[in-house]
């Protein structure tokens, strides 16, 4: 890889698409943190597909080295929506 992708290099080029998103998709006066926004784009660009959007938190968690709070949502994504699909 030619160029390291750190997180300084996402914080800069997401900064400007949360702000955007903050102004144009809530209500006048309401500040969403960038949490939320997150949670709001991450949402959209999985087309509101629950199974992607949490197992791109899980795969967030365990960059976090939060492995067992990952765990412990993985389980919970095989029962909600994993069970009985073999």
């Amino acid at each position: 890889m030619d160029k390291a992708i750190t997180a300084y290099y996402i914080q800069n080029q997401l900064g400007p698409l949360i702000q955007d998103i903050k102004e144009s998709c809530y209500v006048a006066g309401y500040n969403p943190t960038d949490a939320e926004v997150m949670g709001l784009l991450v949402a959209k660009f999985f087309k509101w597909d629950g199974l992607a959007i949490a197992e791109s938190a899980g795969y967030a968690l365990e960059d976090a080295n939060f492995h067992v709070l990952n765990e412990r949502l993985q389980l919970l994504i095989d029962e909600e929506f994993k069970t009985g699909q073999k």
